[in-house]
């Protein structure tokens, strides 16, 4: 019976240690923001992907200059992304993982 029991235990330790890192151990959100002439539309299938692969990833899609808004004054778009990616950068101890398609870029860049 000693015997069992020390393997009990043993497994009781590894169990406990798993749902431990399975509730804690997360991924960075992901803040995605488009290029010239492009919306969060056309990132549905990034999108999809991460929630796929990542189940429970904080994935926001900057919904801001879509299409030919995105041909409005640099300086407007970098202020209004900035302030639209600052809380969610925040919020995330971690740091966020940026992807940013063409222009997006570039906004980005100047943004800090």
């Amino acid at each position: 019976m000693p015997q069992h029991q020390g393997c009990l235990r043993l497994l009781a330790a590894f169990c406990l240690t798993f749902l431990f890192l399975t509730f804690t151990a997360s991924y960075k959100p992901v803040i995605v923001v488009h290029g010239l002439f492009d919306s969060p539309s056309d990132f549905q299938l990034l999108l999809n992907f991460i929630n796929e692969t990542h189940p429970g990833t904080n994935v926001s899609v900057v919904d801001l200059f879509d299409r030919t808004e995105s041909l409005k004054s640099l300086w407007m778009q970098v202020e209004g992304f900035r302030q639209a990616i600052y809380p969610i950068m925040q919020n995330a101890a971690d740091g966020v993982h940026l992807y940013c398609y063409s222009q997006g870029n570039g906004i980005l860049g100047m943004a800090k």
